[in-house]
């Protein structure tokens, strides 16, 4: 970037216009109202959720060198980060640190490809049939992994990267949407699995339901894009500048205790259902 500063487009999305009014203004950020987006009737409603706002080009349609997608909640979500307020003036003054490759997510993890198949089968765990989907979409793209690969895995749709790298994962999001709605349309063949007693519903379980279900498989195709560069690396913003962060690794026992939770609960004497059933009958009458 040759040490001139840079500038950053901050897009902070919700439904909830008082998350969004309550949010100091800043000249790097942009709030958007998720409702008011100019969408295909079927793409509105809160189907999608947050990655309604990948349907549209606006992450890439400033001139700013950095681009970036945050959820209005992001200072209560991650309280270890620089704030949204703060993020402009450290990119606009810590430039000379910086590199189009970098990247800054506040919920990485880093793990090798031989490693990678534990975060799917995690997927699966809570969603039935969502590994199954995210195979397909790698397939579509032909992404190949290899055991000895760093792979990064960006958790929830808050990131930002350089205006190339922006370029790039609209492209990929984007394509994939495409592909999994020819396939599947809105109807993505995937479940709800209670994590303490394993109760599997098509409806949803607990807060977990399909009022929002595509946007939690969308999510994940955005975490498969990192996924699929491991050129890049995750950096932290702080007032000095801009570091590598030490992402969270995936070890061999990942998943283990929630997979071990939910066959205990499920076979065991003495075991509850948490009244899910209960729960079903009147989401499906």
């Amino acid at each position: 970037m040759g040490g001139l500063p840079v500038t950053l487009a901050l897009y902070v999305v919700s439904h909830d216009l008082t998350l969004l009014q309550n949010i100091a203004p800043s000249p790097h950020l942009r709030m958007v109202s998720l409702d008011d987006l100019d969408l295909p009737s079927e793409f509105q409603g809160q189907d999608l959720a947050e990655s309604r706002f990948l349907l549209t080009s606006m992450l890439t349609s400033g001139g700013e060198d950095w681009c970036g997608l945050a959820s209005a909640r992001w200072n209560e979500r991650f309280p270890d980060f620089p704030t949204l307020n703060e993020l402009g003036s450290i990119f606009s003054s810590k430039s000379s640190y910086l590199n189009e490759n970098y990247f800054v997510a506040p919920n990485v993890i880093r793990t090798n490809g031989n490693k990678f198949r534990l975060w799917l089968k995690a997927q699966d765990e809570v969603h039935p049939g969502m590994m199954a989907l995210l195979e397909s979409v790698m397939k579509h793209n032909e992404i190949m992994v290899t055991p000895e690969q760093k792979l990064n895995i960006v958790m929830g749709n808050s990131f930002i990267v350089s205006r190339k790298v922006a370029v790039d994962f609209l492209k990929f999001w984007q394509n994939s949407f495409r592909y999994l709605h020819t396939k599947h349309g809105l109807q993505l063949p995937f479940n709800y699995r209670c994590q303490f007693c394993g109760f599997e519903s098509e409806e949803g379980v607990g807060r977990w339901s399909r009022v929002r279900h595509g946007g939690f498989l969308l999510e994940r195709v955005s975490s498969l894009f990192f996924m699929s560069r491991p050129d890049l690396t995750a950096v932290r913003p702080t007032p000095r500048g801009f570091t590598p962060i030490q992402p969270r690794t995936l070890t061999s026992s990942f998943g283990f205790g929630l997979r071990l939770s939910i066959i205990r609960n499920r076979y065991l004497p003495g075991k509850t259902k948490c009244n899910h059933e209960a729960d079903d009958r009147l989401q499906k009458s």
